[in-house]
C-alpha cells in the first residue's frame, strides 16, 4: 500500500502538520468514540490528540514529564476542549496488570469506556553494539515494550473487547534495523512482534496495528531543515512528515486494514537496508 493511498483514505493532505478544520472530514468511525493516546502532550502525541479532536473523538491524552498545555492544540482542535481529558502517569511504573489497570482507572471518565488505544509514548536514547548501556536498555524496554504490552493486556481483557482497536507506534528500523539506537531498536522490534502476536490471539475480537515511521521530527541538535534533508534519504527522495504519520494512524483507526498489519511510513527507506541511522551516515560521524 502506498503512502498516497493511505493519505487519501485518511483524508489528510500531504503537507499537514497539525490538521485544521478545513483539512479533515469527520472520521466515519468517530461517532464520539473514546480514544486514549499515551505521550499525548508533545510532538506526535500532541498532533494526534489535535487530529482526533477535530475528527469528533472524545480524547484522553496521557502525559508524564511534559504537562499538557491546552494552548498547544491546533487552532481547530482547541474548539473541542470539552471533548478532551488529560492525566499524568509514569509509564515506567506500569509493571504488572494491577498497575496497568490503575493507569486506565485514572484515565477513564466514569461514564466512558475506551474504544481505541494508541501506544505512542516512547523512550529514545542512544547506544549501539559495543557500547550497550544497561540502564538505557532497562529504560527502553520498560517504556517501549513492557508498558504497552501490559496496557494492551488490561485494555483487551477489561469488558468486551469487541470493536476495540490498538495502534502501536513503532519505527521503520523494526522492518530494517541498523546499528544505531540499539536498546530503542530492540524494544520497538519486540513491540512490533507483539503487534502481530496479539492480532492473532484476538482475531475477530479486536484489531491490533502498528505504524512504523522513519525520521520525521527534529530531535536534539537536528533542525527542521536538517530533518527534512535526512528524511528524504529514501526511494521517493521526498521528506516524510508528520501528516504522513497521522494519515497512517487514522487509516488504522478506520479499521479498514487486516489486523496485525504494520504500515511503514518511510518513503521506502526500509528497503534500502541502510547500515546506520540517516543522522550518522556521513563519514566522520563521531557516533
Amino acid at each position: 500500500m502506498t503512502v498516497q493511498k493511505i493519505r487519501q483514505a485518511a483524508k489528510i493532505p500531504r503537507d499537514a502538520h497539525a490538521p485544521s478544520p478545513g483539512n479533515l472530514l469527520k472520521h466515519e468511525s468517530a461517532q464520539m468514540k473514546t480514544i486514549l493516546v499515551t505521550g499525548g502532550a508533545k510532538r506526535l502525541g500532541l498532533a494526534l490528540t489535535s487530529s482526533f479532536l477535530e475528527q469528533g473523538f472524545f480524547v484522553i491524552s496521557h502525559h508524564h514529564t511534559t504537562p499538557f498545555d491546552f494552548k498547544n492544540l491546533s487552532g481547530g482542535a482547541s474548539r473541542y476542549r470539552d471533548n478532551l481529558m488529560t492525566f499524568s502517569y509514569n509509564l515506567g511504573e506500569v509493571t504488572d496488570l494491577n498497575t496497568a489497570t490503575e493507569f486506565f482507572r485514572r484515565g477513564t471518565p466514569e461514564n466512558r469506556e475506551i474504544d481505541i488505544l494508541i501506544n505512542n509514548a516512547s523512550r529514545f536514547e542512544y547506544d549501539k553494539p559495543g557500547s550497550l548501556n544497561p540502564e538505557t536498555l532497562r529504560s527502553a524496554f520498560s517504556v517501549n515494550l513492557q508498558a504497552p504490552l501490559l496496557l494492551m493486556e488490561a485494555f483487551l481483557s477489561n469488558g468486551k473487547p469487541n470493536d476495540k482497536t490498538v495502534v502501536n507506534m513503532l519505527d521503520s528500523r523494526v522492518i530494517s534495523p541498523n546499528m544505531d539506537y540499539l536498546s530503542y531498536s530492540l524494544s520497538k522490534s519486540a513491540l512490533g512482534a507483539a503487534t502481530k502476536i496479539y492480532a492473532l490471539a484476538f482475531e475477530g475480537i479486536a484489531k491490533i496495528y502498528g505504524v512504523a515511521p522513519s525520521m520525521f521530527l527534529e530531535s536534539g541538535p537536528l533542525t527542521t531543515g536538517r530533518v527534512s534533508e535526512l528524511s528524504s534519504i529514501n526511494l521517493t527522495q521526498e521528506p516524510v512528515n508528520i501528516g504522513d504519520v497521522i494519515s497512517a494512524v487514522n487509516f488504522c483507526v478506520s479499521g479498514s486494514l487486516q489486523s496485525g498489519f504494520i504500515i511503514p511510513v518511510d518513503g521506502g527507506q526500509s528497503m534500502m537496508n541502510l547500515k546506520r541511522d540517516v543522522a550518522y551516515l556521513q563519514e566522520g560521524s563521531k557516533k
